[in-house]
């Protein structure tokens, strides 16, 4: 199985990292702009991941309110890239975007849903 790990320099990416170890293929935001599509769909394709997994996130709080244009950008256009890249590479995907934590299955790749269902599949 192999996972890519969006956002794997924040605390969460590098825990995922360290999990999978050799089956993780990490992108930094130095490596990666996730409110890119095409760079988003170009790195899914790259890694061929069985799962993709998105922990990039804009979340400073005072950074927030100070910049909500790149907040969303980041945080939901970003979160939908990923989600879209993994759909079209035919993958499982997991988005940190708490309270949605999004899971995508195989059932329907062109169609990517955010699932709110906690951790587990739909």
């Amino acid at each position: 199985m192999r996972v890519a790990v969006i956002g794997s320099t924040g605390q969460l990416g590098q825990d995922l990292l360290r999990v999978f170890g050799d089956r993780a293929t990490g992108f930094a935001h130095e490596d990666l702009d996730v409110t890119d599509p095409a760079g988003v769909a170009s790195a899914v394709r790259s890694a061929q991941p069985d799962w993709v997994l998105n922990t990039a996130a804009f979340h400073r709080v005072d950074d927030c309110e100070e910049d909500p244009t790149s907040t969303f950008a980041v945080n939901a256009t970003g979160a939908l890239n990923v989600a879209r890249a993994a759909a079209e590479r035919w993958t499982n995907g997991c988005s940190s975007k708490l309270p949605l934590v999004g899971l995508l299955d195989k059932t329907s790749p062109k169609n990517p849903v955010i699932r709110d269902n906690g951790w587990f599949p739909p």
